[in-house]
């Protein structure tokens, strides 16, 4: 029989500790999470602080598995985010996603699946893998349930905010104005005051005939609406140019066809120039005439201004009066927005169109002269609107 004292038992470490503290914190890190891998990393970040979790792991329902959002402390490719866990596998994280109930398996170490949204289009749960044994005290179980539940409304929140971040990629990407479809033969530069989204539009396009129409226009009013009107008139004139029989004609279509969909108040100023075959013919809506650049000197066409476009009235407006020159080869002409020149210089007056095309003696392609047009206005002074260029080389 042993004499000596006997040694009391070690102490258990409990397998969990869930403060209050400690969920504040988490629904905190939840709040303020944007995206559905924010809200995953927020959250397994607070969840291996604490005492007994080893590693944590969010999943959601996705068909017939349960795919893994995020996780954190697992070595494994198996608990990687995108893994995907068969939902009969019985595994704890599925089996609670399965059946909508709170699952623990393990005995030290120990799994813990709390699942949420179970009316949910796509139910989940987060899983902690435990140290030792399972968790067992009931108020750590009730802050790790409402935990969870905080978890699936954050991922339904951030899932719709992700939604809108695509939708508004999406818009931006069809609002964002395109390269010149013509680049064999032209070139445009734009500058926009509002991001990727901005009024101008600048277009050039084969006619179908071996010519090419060239279109710049400026709608008034500035961001996402003066760009969703932008993009309308992109859209119109590749509609109508095919049934247009000069640029006169395809203004007054443009007309006609934006004038319904302009807020009140607004306009559009646009130019319009086909050239084929060596013959040159444009027309203007209120805005700024382009210029011919043949062998190195340049010389605006003289356009009559005409009415803007897609005005608020009821008056019959004057058609838009056409003109036309013949040009010869390697000829050069460059459509503008007046944001190109409505900035002021150290003087604080107005920049000369003709000092700026002075800027391109010696340039020979479209690429090139649009550049340089912007650079040297850019040099002069600060732009107050958006700023469109198009060369086109004939």
């Amino acid at each position: 029989m042993s004499t000596g004292r006997a040694r009391p038992a070690p102490a258990l470490r409990p397998a969990l500790s869930l403060s209050e503290a400690a969920l504040l914190e988490a629904l905190a890190a939840l709040a303020g999470a944007g995206s559905c891998l924010d809200v995953c990393e927020a959250l397994c970040g607070v969840l291996l602080d604490l005492d007994g979790v080893r590693a944590a792991a969010v999943l959601q329902r996705r068909h017939g598995d349960a795919v893994v959002v995020g996780s954190a402390g697992y070595g494994c490719d198996t608990m990687g985010a995108g893994s995907r866990l068969p939902l009969d596998s019985g595994l704890p994280a599925a089996e609670a996603i399965r059946t909508g109930l709170l699952v623990q398996q393990g005995d030290g170490p120990a799994w813990c699946a709390l699942p949420f949204g179970r009316r949910t289009a796509a139910p989940g749960a987060l899983l902690l893998s435990l140290t030792t044994g399972p968790a067992t005290d009931p108020s750590d179980l009730v802050r790790l349930q409402r935990l969870a539940t905080a978890l699936g409304a954050a991922l339904a929140r951030a899932a719709r905010s992700d939604r809108t971040a695509e939708d508004l990629s999406t818009v931006i990407a069809g609002l964002t104005p395109q390269p010149a479809a013509d680049e064999a033969h032209s070139a445009v530069r734009q500058i926009s005051q509002s991001g990727p989204l901005g009024g101008d539009v600048a277009l050039a396009l084969p006619d179908g005939h071996g010519g090419r129409w060239l279109v710049a226009a400026d709608v008034s009013g500035s961001g996402l609406a003066a760009a969703g009107r932008a993009a309308a008139v992109r859209v119109a004139v590749g509609a109508l140019a095919p049934s247009a029989d000069g640029p006169a004609q395809l203004l007054e279509l443009l007309d006609r066809t934006l004038r319904p969909q302009t807020p009140d108040g607004g306009f559009v100023t646009a130019v319009v120039v086909h050239a084929r075959d060596g013959l040159l013919r444009a027309a203007s809506a209120g805005h700024p005439a382009p210029f011919l650049l043949v062998a190195g000197v340049a010389a605006p066409l003289e356009l009559e201004p005409g009415q803007p476009l897609a005005l608020e009235t009821t008056e019959l407006l004057p058609a838009p009066v056409e003109v036309a020159a013949h040009v010869p080869a390697g000829a050069m002409v460059v459509l503008y927005s007046d944001g190109l020149i409505d900035r002021r210089g150290p003087d604080r007056a107005e920049l000369d169109i003709q000092v700026l095309v002075n800027a391109t003696a010696g340039l020979t392609t479209p690429a090139a002269v649009a550049a340089a047009l912007i650079d040297a206005a850019d040099a002069a002074g600060p732009a107050d609107d958006d700023t469109s260029v198009l060369a086109s080389l004939f």
